[in-house]
């Protein structure tokens, strides 16, 4: 019988995502959601907690099976089970439609934390 580590094969099967990420600036990471599911967590962009995952639940362990996208911004005050800000989901299975839609609800959605500006 032969066993598989899914952190890695998640690794392998989701790379594109997490390099064409990490290339525009972000600090994806693998996240495990418990039972051996994961899901893509970023470093907080405004403060807001940011998951992405497959549109019907955690990422697949083969990504053939892939249904679409998940993005997800969540409040840092709250349990993120109730704390969701903004999030949409898509069909498409593209990695690039990932930056598209995190860059979208980070424009449209997601109010910015006021900032002290230098006079």
């Amino acid at each position: 019988m032969k066993t598989t580590n899914y952190a890695t094969t998640a690794e392998q099967q989701y790379g594109d995502v997490l390099e064409l990420l990490a290339d525009h600036g972000y600090e994806p990471a693998l996240r495990d959601i418990g039972s051996g599911c994961f899901v893509i967590s970023i470093k907080p962009v405004y403060d807001y907690g940011v998951l992405i995952a497959d549109k019907d639940g955690p990422l697949f362990e083969q990504r053939s099976e892939q249904t679409g996208w998940t993005v997800g911004f969540y409040s840092p005050e709250a349990d993120i089970t109730d704390a969701l800000i903004a999030y949409a989901e898509t069909d498409n299975c593209s990695a690039e439609v990932v930056l598209r839609i995190l860059e979208r609800i980070k424009r449209e959605s997601v109010p910015v934390k006021k900032r002290r500006v230098a006079e």
